[in-house]
């Protein structure tokens, strides 16, 4: 049975491979593939101790699932847990690979603080607009006492 067919199977058949679990958890590839089962059964965690532990092993037949392609798994789950620091830490450890360069554009970690200032002016300014229109409603009504 090809990965392949396995992924075009579905994620949710994938979890039968947990009960072969230690006869073929000798291969990078084998604990990639359920890095990916359980990342899309939504088990993050058990999911990023298979990414890291298929990083251990030295060879593997899919390139990257020893390294860059777990690296990214492992950004792409604490992206979508909201930890941005962390899923930038493991996109950074990819190298050039291609949608981990577009996930740390997708963070966009370094225009947040300037996004926040935007933000604080845009506030400021909006309550000095009501402060005058405050000041001319009172105005128009002092002026109608006169």
């Amino acid at each position: 049975m090809g990965i392949r067919y396995l992924i075009k199977s579905g994620y949710k058949e994938m979890m039968f491979l947990e009960n072969v679990y230690n006869e073929f958890a000798v291969s990078a590839d084998y604990v990639f593939l359920m890095g990916l089962a359980y990342m899309n059964n939504g088990l993050f965690d058990k999911a990023i101790d298979e990414f890291n532990k298929a990083k251990l092993y030295k060879l593997c037949k899919i390139e990257g699932c020893n390294s860059y392609k777990a690296d990214y798994n492992i950004g792409v789950i604490y992206e979508c847990l909201g930890n941005k620091e962390k899923a930038l830490e493991n996109y950074k450890k990819c190298g050039r690979y291609d949608p981990a360069l577009n996930g740390i554009k997708g963070l966009d970690i370094i225009n947040q603080p300037i996004l926040e200032i935007m933000l604080s002016i845009l506030f400021i300014r909006l309550m000095s607009l009501l402060l005058i229109l405050f000041c001319i409603y009172l105005l128009s009504v002092i002026g109608s006492f006169m």
